[in-house]
């Protein structure tokens, strides 16, 4: 009979201890994977004044990416009418997103909160460039 006290106790514990801890996803990063919709495109610009050009999304400028398991991304894009599409690879570390394709490199902190992507790449002064930061929004397509 006490077995089955104990038993009892055990579960009641369990049930109480699992519901005062949150657990915590492993791979956290693996939500980027699917497609996401272009929203808008700020760009911040540190000349002799700020400088911030925003671009949204309409039907001459969109953008479709898709972040597969396998590493790879593709997207579709349509700029003044003009269609492109392409395909490279992508690894997160920790908060920072690096995306290869053909001959750019996109390496930026990204941030997904709930169905939104948050691409942010900052760049210092150089001799011949002035220091900008250029932020990215996406929607994720699938939860329109």
């Amino acid at each position: 009979m006490a077995k089955i006290y104990f038993t009892i106790f055990l579960l009641i514990l369990s049930n109480s201890l699992q519901s005062q801890f949150k657990i915590i996803p492993k791979f956290k990063h693996l939500k980027i994977i699917g497609s996401w919709e272009f929203q808008s495109m700020e760009v911040l610009t540190y000349a002799d004044k700020l400088k911030t050009n925003k671009i949204q999304k309409d039907e001459k400028n969109n953008e479709t990416i898709t972040f597969h398991k396998t590493g790879l991304i593709s997207y579709t894009s349509l700029e003044n009418n003009e269609k492109n599409e392409g395909e490279g690879e992508w690894l997160i570390k920790d908060d920072r997103l690096r995306i290869i394709m053909d001959q750019d490199t996109i390496d930026g902190k990204y941030n997904l909160q709930d169905d939104v992507l948050l691409i942010s790449m900052r760049t210092s002064e150089t001799k011949t460039h002035f220091a900008h930061i250029i932020n990215i929004t996406y929607k994720n397509k699938s939860l329109k």
